[in-house]
């Protein structure tokens, strides 16, 4: 409220504050909401008495995405009734770098520091109040203050904390600390005085094991790493792929069931030809509600090195059948669309290996100047069940905005294709865990898709899976539209727990549609969902936006919205996040993060797949794998809606 407690209101504040040891200082983080859009967020020291504390702005959403300085907060009466808010933008002729800060190193010693719990124990605490910070020359330059939280895996702590310097200026940071004598690496949120709207990386490292003292450096922003050519790695070879790393979760007939891999052996050629040494496949996949099909995501890591691998999804049969999939890649392949076709193949036991063949891929030169669907092997063609070199040219033309007809063999372009509203009847689905039950599984299998109404003529059949997200709102989704036997539309993205529109990207897909974009808009019809209405939309951006720019020097997303289905030691279990604050280097807030990530066997990695909702309106669907340990996982960018 503005002047007093009775005072107009202008907005509502959220957050949490933890008391450090001394029982002076609480270390604070929070978020003031001015209205549905536009909010301000802080991070700071608050007192435990009357006195004024400082804390940073730290940036915002809507019209404060920008926002820095200075808000002082002060405790009214002994048990704070209420808390006057002042605000000061900084008044630097300009600003500090934080590198300059830094410098050749800083050295904190560990002289008000508490654990809470111990070091084994999820959940503990690791506090700290007025650590001593000196420079590389021993100079003192401020106090540290700080909250870990340790996480589960006990691998690692995650951290918020402020560096209040000597020059009155303060410096606020979040991010991992590895439960070790490992590196972690730190986000600046921002700051006061010059530091205001501050950024950067440090790398945050125990000096010992008795962790009476810690090293702080900074971490300048890194070069890309030189990319290979997907062409000379693997030959343009049919890939065969082991299954030896699978592990099924319930069986081949129960809708919801699992088949969920890590580190499968691939080889050329056939199931007994070259090894692909360093490369191999992970991924998941659920039984539909028939029980005829999975709905599967994949990837192939190509070089763990430079983080390059190919990311599929889409549908595969539960039976000797073609299944088809969408690609998209990260590294070498950013940028890189078309289709795969999996095939399981028996040897022994059924499902003892999958053939995987690209179908088609599009003209887009990947990062090492090969062209993406450039064949340049002179024995490509003659493996068993591999193309042609003129079957591929003549296959990876661009058709960025076409679909074929099975009857006619030309393509309907997906404008015209959903020119009319579709719906979707609803006919093959199931839920496995209730409608209100975070971690249920919505599954869906042939559905029929129709024009106009439920009853109009036919263009396809939908296929996918959805997983219920904390606070039970929203349901991350992918699937696929089967339009004929060779082309197909993906999607991914969010669906409301109600009878509100969600948006889905259209993340490409196989045959005329492998560079489709846009959004399709699903809307469920009923209390039951008896059907949904699906409505299309191209991209009316004036221009596309660059992932790289929005990244920019790195993005922050704290986890507010996180809950765990099982443990991070139990093959199947699921990560989950719903409303996770998205943050840039600034510490200025560009959206929300919603996931699914699912556990895989010998569980040293998750694979997932989420989007971020930006507070531009539009949303980037993204799927790969992430590590089960402090480690970075290399993540697709599959598409996304708007610009």
């Amino acid at each position: 409220r503005v002047g007093s407690l009775d005072g107009a209101a202008i907005g509502k504040s959220t957050g949490k504050c933890t008391l450090l040891p001394g029982e002076q200082m609480w270390m604070c983080s929070g978020i003031f909401k001015i209205s549905s859009n536009d909010t301000i967020t802080t991070m700071g020291l608050s007192p435990n008495n009357v006195e004024r504390g400082s804390l940073a702005v730290t940036g915002g959403t809507g019209c404060y995405q920008n926002a820095n300085g200075t808000i002082y907060i002060t405790s009214q009466g002994e048990t704070s009734e209420s808390f006057l808010l002042e605000y000061q933008a900084s008044n630097a002729d300009e600003a500090c770098s934080i590198q300059d800060l830094v410098g050749e190193g800083l050295s904190e010693a560990n002289v008000g520091g508490k654990t809470i719990g111990d070091y084994e124990t999820v959940g503990s605490k690791d506090l700290w109040a007025g650590n001593i910070l000196t420079d590389s020359s021993g100079a003192q330059i401020g106090l540290s203050y700080g909250d870990c939280t340790l996480l589960p895996g006990v691998a690692a702590f995650m951290c918020i904390g402020e560096w209040a310097l000597d020059s009155g200026d303060i410096v606020t940071y979040a991010g991992y600390s590895p439960n070790s004598m490992n590196p972690g690496h730190i986000a600046v949120t921002g700051g006061t005085g010059c530091y205001a709207g501050a950024s950067g990386t440090l790398l945050l490292k125990a000096a010992n094991e008795e962790y009476s003292s810690y090293d702080w450096n900074y971490q300048p922003k890194p070069e890309a790493e030189t990319c290979f050519s997907l062409v000379d790695t693997l030959g343009g070879h049919l890939i065969y792929e082991s299954s030896s790393g699978s592990i099924v979760i319930g069986d081949y007939e129960t809708p919801g069931s699992m088949d969920i891999w890590f580190n499968n052996s691939m080889y050329t050629g056939s199931h007994d030809g070259a090894l692909l040494e360093g490369m191999y496949s992970l991924g998941e996949c659920t039984l539909l509600a028939n029980a005829t099909e999975f709905m599967c995501t994949e990837q192939f890591v190509l070089n763990a090195t430079d983080g390059s691998s190919i990311v599929a999804a889409g549908f595969s049969p539960n039976s000797f059948e073609d299944g088809t999939m969408a690609i998209s890649g990260t590294g070498c392949f950013t940028g890189i669309k078309g289709g795969l076709t999996i095939t399981a193949q028996s040897i022994e036991e059924d499902y003892d290996y999958f053939s995987y063949e690209v179908k088609s891929t599009n003209e887009k030169e990947d990062a090492s100047g090969v062209d993406a669907g450039e064949e340049t092997d002179s024995s490509k063609g003659e493996e068993a069940g591999s193309n042609t070199e003129e079957e591929i040219s003549n296959e990876t033309v661009d058709k960025s905005t076409e679909g074929e007809s099975e009857k006619e063999g030309e393509c309907i372009p997906i404008e015209t294709l959903f020119a009319q509203s579709a719906y979707e009847v609803n006919v093959n689905a199931t839920t496995i865990g209730g409608l209100n039950v975070t971690g249920a599984v919505y599954a869906w299998s042939e559905n029929p898709l129709r024009v106009g109404s439920v009853d109009g003529a036919a263009i396809g059949k939908s296929t996918g899976k959805c997983t219920l997200l904390p606070g039970e709102q929203m349901w991350m989704c992918s699937g696929i539209f089967k339009i004929s036997s060779n082309d197909t539309i993906t999607t991914m993205g969010l669906s409301p727990n109600n009878v509100e529109r969600g948006s889905l990207a259209v993340t490409g897909g196989t045959g005329c549609y492998q560079n489709a974009n846009g959004t399709i808009y699903i809307t469920s019809q009923g209390e039951t969902s008896e059907s949904f209405l699906l409505e299309y939309q191209a991209s009316n951006a004036d221009e596309a936006c660059s992932i790289q720019d929005l990244v920019g020097e790195g993005l922050s997303e704290a986890n507010v919205g996180g809950k765990t289905i099982g443990d991070y030691e139990t093959v199947g279990s699921k990560d989950l996040w719903a409303g996770n604050i998205l943050t840039d280097s600034s510490g200025a807030q560009i959206g929300l993060s919603y996931g699914d990530c699912t556990l895989l066997p010998g569980v040293a990695a998750f694979m997932c797949i989420g989007e971020w909702a930006l507070d531009s309106g539009d949303i980037v669907t993204y799927a790969g794998y992430s590590p089960n340990s402090m480690n970075p996982g290399h993540i697709a960018v599959t598409g996304g809606t708007g610009c």
